[in-house]
């Protein structure tokens, strides 16, 4: 049983720190990684607490404390992971027709994965009408040919470094760029789309460079500070569009993080995921360790009709399918979150770390 304790001993100090070093205001990959398995945590940490609930000897001072310390840190992990479950109320309404609807699939393909018909069989049953794509190189382009009949109006920017990224619309594309915001080696995608009827919709597909990964030309892993600028940047251009928005892509970033928090009030956009479910998607290949890292966020013209974590294809992401519907009363009642006093001079700071770090 002493063993027990000390195993458990030890997860209860792991929960603590990784619950706590996520309020440290740093891009360092080291403490950004923790902002991810925060459901992971909770189930670590409530399992301590059964494990010290039932162990037969009393507990000292210093397992007193820890429980104690620990409930805190639990409750710290629901607070984050409460919005987006139903106990939570929605921050987009429910669409009350489907007359002016937008069908929108996303998906990161893993560039090695090579099961193609699966992912053609599983856009085919939602059949959306905008569908962004990761990791695209020039295989996977070439496998998705058959989706240029359906959806003709592409932007195709396939690569071999797993930031290919390719666009594919049933609808009218106008104006549409590839653009490199902060790196010449990682794109994303602008462009205005023309629904029938001639509204227009201005629409952002994002892929930004993850924490922790590691390149083969650096020495050390990457931090935060080129994702982290990134969602920044377009969250500000965002926020001045005037007319129905959506970004949408793998934004190597969860719902709950600072980060894409930060994103939301700054661009304003709301998630239809608060109150509705996490919907993980990644990782697909491991149960246990699943996130929400692909993201869709529109602008309160919008109003919600359905929302989908697909079915697996042989990539580590599942794809994510959105039904919206554009109803511009429904922007008097629905609101993103409120900007909060520090958020513009933090955005500004978040900005200038990239190149403090070249």
């Amino acid at each position: 049983m002493k063993f027990v304790k000390l195993i458990a001993e030890l997860l209860g100090a792991f929960v603590l720190v990784a619950t706590f070093l996520t309020y440290i205001r740093t891009d360092e990959w080291w403490i950004r990684v923790f902002d991810f398995p925060r459901v992971q945590l909770l189930f670590i940490g409530l399992l301590v607490v059964v494990v010290f609930w039932f162990l037969p000897q009393k507990i000292g001072l210093f397992d007193k404390v820890l429980i104690a310390l620990l409930g805190v840190a639990l409750l710290v992990q629901c607070w984050h992971i409460i919005p987006y479950t139903p106990l939570a109320r929605k921050q987009v309404k429910g669409a009350e027709d489907q007359t002016a609807t937008i069908r929108v699939f996303v998906a990161n393909v893993l560039q090695e994965n090579r099961r193609s018909p699966e992912l053609i069989d599983g856009i085919a049953k939602v059949n959306p009408d905008i569908i962004l794509l990761n990791e695209m190189d020039d295989w996977w382009t070439e496998q998705l040919r058959p989706l240029e009949k359906s959806h003709p109006e592409t932007v195709l920017h396939p690569r071999t470094n797993t930031y290919g990224m390719n666009l594919y619309s049933r609808f009218d594309l106008i104006d549409p760029e590839v653009r490199f915001l902060l790196d010449p080696e990682i794109p994303s995608i602008r462009t205005k789309i023309q629904m029938p009827g001639g509204r227009m919709i201005h629409f952002y597909g994002v892929h930004p460079q993850p924490p922790a990964l590691k390149k083969p030309e650096q020495e050390n892993r990457q931090d935060s500070e080129q994702r982290d600028a990134e969602l920044v940047m377009i969250a500000k251009e965002v926020a001045k569009l005037k007319g129905p928005v959506i970004v949408a892509g793998d934004f190597n970033d969860v719902a709950w993080s600072h980060t894409t928090r930060l994103f939301q009030r700054t661009s304003r956009l709301l998630d239809p995921r608060v109150g509705r479910g996490l919907y993980n998607s990644y990782s697909a290949k491991i149960p246990m360790l699943r996130y929400p890292l692909d993201h869709l966020f529109h602008s309160d013209e919008f109003t919600f009709v359905t929302m989908e974590r697909m079915s697996y294809f042989g990539s580590d992401h599942f794809p994510i399918f959105v039904a919206l519907n554009i109803e511009p009363e429904a922007a008097q009642e629905q609101e993103a979150p409120p900007r909060k006093a520090g958020d513009k001079k933090e955005a500004e700071k978040i900005l200038t770390r990239p190149a403090e770090k070249e």
